[in-house]
C-alpha cells in the first residue's frame, strides 16, 4: 500500500509494528529512519488535523526526545484529506520492560542498577527539555516511552501533547487513570488546559518504577479497612512508601525494595511529589531537582560484595538486592556470586565429594543373640528375685497340693516359653525382610551417586561442556576483531561520500564491527538502500575471516570459562549434598526399625533363657 506525504513522494508501507487506540504504526520498506500511523477514525477532524499540522512545524530542539511527526500523509497525491502522519522511526522498548523485572532481561540484558538510574538521569533530561519548549506531555504513560541498548530514550505517540502555538492551546485530550494525578482524577481531560506540575506527577511515578523494581507507588499492604484501587489511592495521596503518611492507608507489599535504600533526598522529592499538597501549582519537584538528586545518586553507588550485579547506594544499611533475594527468593539482578568466580580446580571440595559417593554402600544388618554371660546373669537375676518372693508356706507339702500346684505351674511356663519363640521367629521374619524394603531405594541413590562421582572427578570435561557454551560468543567476538581492521575512512561503496563517511565516523561507526542496523536506524541521509549496502559491505569484509577455536581464550572468555566451568561443578556439588542427605535419611531409618527389633530380639532372648532355665529346674524337681 502506498502512501504520499505533503511533498507528494510516495511511501510503500511495510509490517505492523502496533497498534493503539488511535491508530496502527506500520514500517515504511523504503526507509528505515521514519514510520507511518494511519489513524482509526476517518476522515480527520478539523481540530486534529491542525494539530497535526502545528505539530510538525515544531522546532528541532523539541525533536531531540520526542519522535515529533515531519509531515502528513494520504492516500494519494495531492488527495487533500490526510489519514496518516510519517514520524521518525524509534528504536528501543518500551520503559516498563526495563524497569520490570520480569521483562528487563529478556530486553536489555543483565543490566545492573546502575543502568536504571542512568534511563532516569535521561528521562528527566528528556521532560526538562520538552518542558523548556512549552510541550506538556499530558497523557504521561509506560507505553509512550522507548529506551534503547544505551539508557538513551524517546517519547512517542507525540500527537497527544499539549502546546501552544501562535498563541492557540492544542490540549492534551487522552488520559490513563493510573498515571493522573490525583487533582484530575475522575475528570474530564478532554479540552482540558493541563499543567507541568501535572506532568511532574507522571515522572515522579516513572522515576519511583525505575528505582523500585516496577513496583507502583500507590499499589501496597492495606493497613485499615478501607479497600483502595490504584485510582483511589491517587485520589487520596495514599503513598504506600511514605514514612509518616497524615492518613495511614496502605504500606509497602512484600518483597517490595526498601525506601531506604535511596538517599534521603530522593525520598524527600518521592513525598513531595505524592502527598497531599502536591496538587497545588508548581509544587512537585522539578526535571532539574531530580536530575541533581539522581546524579548524586549515581555517584554513590558500590558493587555488592557477594554479587558483581548487584549495584546499590553506597548509604543503604545492606544491598537491598541480597535481601530481596535471601528474603523472598526474588532474584531482581540475576549473575554470578564473587565466590563462583574461583576456577573449579582451586578447589578439592568436589574431589572430596566423589570419593564419598563411592563409599556409599548399604550393609544389611543381622540380629544379634546376648552373650552366654548376659543370659546367666539374667536367670542368676530371676533367681534371686523369685527367692525373696517366695513365701515361707511354700515348702509345706499338704495330701500332695505342692505337687498339683507344679504342674499348673509348669504347664503355665512352658505357655510362655512358646509365646516367647513364636514372637521371636516374627522379629528374625521381620528383620530379615526389612533390609529388602530399604535396598531398592538405596540402590539408586547409589547408582546416581557413582554417575555423579565420575561426572566430578572428570573435571576437564565439565571444562570443555563449558567452552562450547560459550563457543559462539568467543567467535563472536574474534569476527569482531576481524572487522575492526576494515576503516569506515577506507570504504568504496556506492553513494558513500565524505558527507556520509563523516555521519557514521561522528556516531561512532569507525570500522566495519560497528557497521550495524540497530546503529544505522536514524542517523541522517542512512534509507533502508544505503543500509542494505553498508550492512553487504560488512559481510564481505568479513569474507576472509577465519575461527581458530584452538587458538588461547581472550582473558575475559578465560574469567568466563572458569566461572561457567565453576558453577557446573558447584551445581554437582550441591546435587551430591543432596544424594548424600537422602542416603542419610534412608540408612537412619532403617537402622531405627532395626535398633527396635535388635532390642525386642534381645529381651526375647533373655525371657527364653529365663523360661528354659525354671522349666529344667521344675522338671528336674518332679523327677
Amino acid at each position: 500500500m502506498l502512501i504520499y506525504d505533503e511533498t507528494n513522494r510516495s511511501w510503500m508501507l511495510g509490517s505492523q509494528i502496533a497498534s493503539g487506540g488511535e491508530g496502527t504504526v506500520y514500517r515504511l520498506t523504503d526507509s528505515a529512519d521514519f514510520c507511518a500511523k494511519i489513524y482509526h477514525s476517518l476522515p480527520l477532524s478539523k481540530q486534529k488535523r491542525e494539530k497535526l499540522e502545528a505539530l510538525r512545524a515544531m522546532p528541532h530542539a523539541a525533536r531531540r526526545h520526542a519522535a515529533i511527526p515531519v509531515s502528513l500523509a494520504g492516500p494519494a497525491p495531492k488527495a487533500g484529506e490526510p489519514h496518516s502522519v510519517i514520524m521518525p522511526m524509534v528504536g528501543g522498548r518500551d520503559i516498563y520492560e526495563l524497569y520490570n523485572p520480569e521483562c528487563r532481561r529478556s530486553s536489555f540484558g543483565e543490566v545492573t542498577f546502575e543502568f536504571l538510574v542512568a534511563a532516569a538521569k535521561n528521562l528527566v533530561v528528556a521532560f526538562e527539555q520538552l518542558h523548556a519548549e512549552g510541550i506538556v506531555v499530558g497523557d504521561v504513560n509506560e507505553r509512550n516511552i522507548k529506551v534503547r541498548p544505551d539508557a538513551t530514550l524517546t517519547f512517542i505517540d507525540c500527537d497527544s501533547f499539549q502546546f501552544r502555538q501562535n498563541g492557540r492551546l492544542f490540549t492534551s485530550d487522552v488520559g490513563t487513570p493510573m498515571w493522573t494525578p490525583p487533582e484530575l482524577q475522575g475528570l474530564t481531560v478532554h479540552g482540558l488546559e493541563r499543567t507541568q506540575n501535572h506532568d511532574l506527577f507522571g515522572l515522579a511515578q516513572l522515576v519511583f518504577l525505575l528505582l523500585f523494581a516496577g513496583r507502583y507507588p500507590f499499589a501496597g499492604r492495606p493497613v485499615s479497612d478501607i479497600a483502595l484501587t490504584p485510582e483511589a489511592a491517587i485520589k487520596r495521596h495514599a503513598f504506600a512508601y511514605d514514612p509518616a503518611p497524615p492518613e495511614h492507608l496502605l504500606a509497602p507489599p512484600p518483597g517490595a525494595p526498601p525506601f531506604d535504600s535511596v538517599p534521603g533526598a530522593l525520598r524527600e522529592l518521592f513525598v513531595k511529589s505524592f502527598r497531599k499538597g502536591s496538587e497545588l501549582p508548581a509544587a512537585r519537584p522539578c526535571p532539574a531537582e531530580w536530575g541533581v538528586a539522581l546524579g548524586s545518586l549515581s555517584k554513590n553507588l558500590v558493587q555488592c560484595a557477594v554479587r558483581r550485579s548487584h549495584v546499590y547506594w553506597n548509604g543503604a544499611l545492606q544491598c537491598p538486592w541480597c535481601a530481596l533475594l535471601k528474603g523472598w527468593q526474588l532474584d531482581l539482578f540475576p549473575g554470578t556470586p564473587h565466590s563462583a568466580a574461583k576456577p573449579a580446580g582451586e578447589t578439592r571440595e568436589h574431589l572430596q565429594l566423589a570419593t564419598r559417593l563411592l563409599d556409599l554402600a548399604f550393609s544389611p544388618m543381622s540380629l544379634v543373640e546376648p552373650s552366654r554371660a548376659v543370659l546367666e546373669a539374667c536367670i542368676q537375676q530371676a533367681r534371686s528375685s523369685g527367692k525373696r518372693s517366695t513365701p515361707w508356706y511354700s515348702s509345706i507339702h499338704i495330701f500332695g497340693i505342692s505337687l498339683e500346684s507344679g504342674r499348673k505351674k509348669l504347664e503355665l511356663l512352658k505357655c510362655d516359653l512358646d509365646t516367647v519363640l513364636k514372637r521371636t521367629r516374627w522379629v528374625c521374619s521381620e528383620a530379615a525382610g526389612l533390609p529388602l524394603q530399604y535396598r531398592a531405594a538405596a540402590d539408586d541413590v547409589m547408582v546416581r551417586a557413582r554417575n555423579l562421582a565420575a561426572r566430578l572427578r572428570d573435571t576437564a570435561n565439565q571444562r570443555f561442556a563449558a567452552l562450547r557454551e560459550l563457543q559462539a560468543e568467543w567467535r563472536e567476538h574474534e569476527l569482531d576483531r576481524h572487522l575492526k581492521r576494515y576503516f569506515v575512512s577506507n570504504i568504496v561503496v556506492p553513494g558513500v561520500g565524505e558527507s556520509r563517511r563523516r555521519t557514521l565516523l561522528s556516531n561512532g561507526i569507525v570500522t566495519a564491527a560497528e557497521v550495524r542496523e540497530h546503529a544505522l536506524l536514524g542517523l541522517p541521509g542512512f534509507g533502508g538502500g544505503m543500509v542494505a549496502k553498508l550492512l553487504e559491505w560488512r559481510r564481505e569484509c568479513g569474507l576472509d575471516f577465519r575461527f581458530d577455536a584452538s587458538a588461547p581464550l581472550p582473558a575475559v572468555f578465560a574469567q568466563k570459562l572458569s566461572e561457567t566451568t565453576a558453577r557446573r561443578v558447584g551445581g554437582m556439588i550441591k546435587e551430591g549434598g543432596a544424594l548424600e542427605a537422602e542416603f542419610a535419611r534412608l540408612t537412619a531409618e532403617y537402622g531405627k526399625r532395626f535398633g527396635a527389633l535388635q532390642t525386642e530380639y534381645e529381651d526375647l532372648c533373655k525371657r527364653r533363657a529365663v523360661l528354659e532355665s525354671k522349666i529344667s529346674a521344675l522338671e528336674r524337681r518332679r523327677a
